[in-house]
């Protein structure tokens, strides 16, 4: 299931902080605030997060500290490539009311945790990417609701006008100084995300401090692509395709492709 806004995502979050979801798996690309929205949401919410790496071994006395608390696995592209953390996930992404948790070891280190006990903790996944091909990561994707959150545009441009409003480490006007750059150049960078703002309100503040240019570094830093460039100059220029695509450097396929992300024609 594809999302995208920022309030319907919010919405599957509430639904499963509430109860009507046993497991919620959410797929976007790094640095469009999904992780921010999680920890909003679960603010004041006893709950686990694991959000860095961690063995199976205290994977599993973690998951039993926290039994029958929300458990949330942020940023997990590397628990996912573990076999055996795979296994635990499986098993505590179960969608029964309650499931049982299983690690055999003989390892001292396991203390007085069970190797075996029962939870009814239900789960969120939180990554930038899935490996489709992993059979396990699909059997996992299968058990819950499974979402790509993938914004347009002009709904990142949106949140990036409410960050901006609430950061208070600059004046109003050099938050819009800031912001006026990037939204100009917004339709020119291919991949725009919610740090280019913090970004380029870090490169402004030491701009204060020392009077380096800052916006020479914020447009490198965004990355903006030439085709993109060009592209805004020819919708500009010609009012159809066939005249653009003349002056077009590169094939028709890349035509078409950067437009429908100029566009955002999806």
């Amino acid at each position: 299931m594809i999302v995208r806004t920022y309030e319907k995502l919010g919405v599957f979050i509430d639904r499963w902080v509430a109860g009507a979801i046993d497991l919620l798996i959410i797929e976007s690309p790094a640095g469009l605030g999904k992780s921010t929205l999680v920890s909003q949401k679960l603010k004041g919410v006893p709950h686990l997060a694991v959000n860095s790496h961690i063995t199976p071994l205290e994977c599993h006395k973690r998951l039993y500290e926290y039994k029958d608390e929300l458990v949330w696995f942020d940023d997990v592209s590397l628990l996912l490539s573990n076999r055996i953390q795979v296994s635990i996930l499986k098993q505590v992404a179960e969608t029964q009311p309650v499931k049982t948790i299983c690690y055999y070891t003989t390892s001292e280190l396991l203390e007085d945790v069970p190797m075996k006990f029962r939870t009814s903790s239900r789960v969120l996944i939180s990554c930038n990417s899935i490996e489709a091909s992993n059979q396990h990561i699909e059997a996992i994707k299968d058990r819950g609701f499974f979402i790509r959150f993938l914004p347009r545009r002009q709904e990142v441009i949106s949140k990036l006008r409410e960050i901006a409003e609430s950061y208070s480490y600059l004046e109003s006007e050099e938050k819009a100084e800031v912001l006026q750059l990037i939204l100009a150049s917004a339709h020119h960078c291919k991949n725009l995300t919610l740090r280019t703002l913090v970004k380029g309100f870090q490169l402004y503040q030491y701009y204060k401090l020392t009077g380096i240019d800052w916006k020479t570094d914020l447009l490198a830093e965004m990355g903006i692509d030439d085709k993109l460039i060009t592209l805004n100059e020819l919708l500009t220029k010609h009012g159809n395709d066939i005249e653009r695509l003349k002056e077009w450097q590169w094939s028709r396929q890349t035509y078409y492709s950067y437009k429908k992300l100029l566009l955002q024609e999806v």
